[in-house]
């Protein structure tokens, strides 16, 4: 059995690399990162930007690459475990058909189990004693591990993965005339201009605010499943859940296959 589950855990380590390789960038290289600090003005709501200018000389894109591989390589090991499963259990070296479903309910993702094809005529190879197991990972939108959310991320343009963000401490020291302003924390980018918005302040409330810059961190941008969230903390979280697949699938296809006649 451990012969077929070579593959897939062979693409976790590779994947693991490509996730240290990231964590590289964020702890050694994007502290380094030069920026002007800036203030604008919505033109919309009026409101006061703080906003940081990210030099032309970072090459956001090769970094959001790195991320890129990351959740491709992580998404593909979920895919090979159940071909490895689905051979283990059905003493096959080539089953057809079987990838870890995915789909934006629950009912859609427990119909990737059902008959595929234009004519819904080919069946999916994935036995049905794996069904319960892959489902419990809950790979629907909303599900409580994401694995939705980053199911679609591999699927959008990497230029539209991550984001530069400010990570500021904002103090307010003083209120003219003791009203306090109406501030907002924000983390907006607007990749056209290089810009990362990290707070809006309402307009003719007069707050007089101190705040200092303590990092520079990328998430996710705006037009994915995860907006604003942390890609170095989101990688994290999705190796550990995709070892906690490959642990569980591998435990019970064993149970499975002990439990044949």
């Amino acid at each position: 059995m451990e012969d077929f589950f070579k593959s897939p855990l062979a693409l976790f380590d590779r994947a693991n690399e490509h996730v240290n390789e990231y964590r590289r960038i964020i702890e050694e290289i994007v502290p380094h990162f030069e920026y002007e600090e800036k203030i604008f003005v919505d033109e919309v709501t009026q409101e006061n930007l703080y906003a940081i200018q990210i030099s032309d000389d970072i090459d956001l894109l090769s970094i959001g690459c790195v991320a890129f591989d990351a959740i491709s390589c992580l998404r593909s090991v979920m895919d090979q475990v159940v071909f490895a499963a689905s051979c283990v259990i059905k003493k096959s070296d080539n089953p057809n058909r079987t990838k870890f479903p995915f789909g934006e309910a629950e009912h859609d993702a427990r119909k990737q189990f059902e008959a595929v094809g234009k004519n819904r005529g080919a069946a999916s190879g994935v036995p049905a004693e794996l069904h319960n197991i892959l489902m419990s990972f809950e790979p629907f939108k909303g599900g409580r591990y994401g694995l939705w959310e980053f199911n679609s991320i591999r699927n959008t343009g990497i230029h539209r993965v991550i984001a530069p963000s400010a990570v500021a401490v904002v103090r307010p020291v003083q209120f003219n005339n003791g009203v306090m302003g109406s501030i907002k924390f924000v983390n907006e980018w607007d990749s056209s201009k290089r810009q990362a918005f990290f707070l809006r302040e309402k307009d003719n409330y007069f707050a007089d605010i101190s705040y200092q810059i303590t990092g520079i961190d990328i998430s996710f941008g705006a037009s994915t499943e995860l907006p604003g969230k942390s890609v170095l903390s989101a990688l994290d979280h999705l190796s550990s859940i995709t070892l906690e697949i490959i642990e569980s699938v591998k435990h019970e296809t064993k149970k499975i296959v002990e439990a044949l006649p």
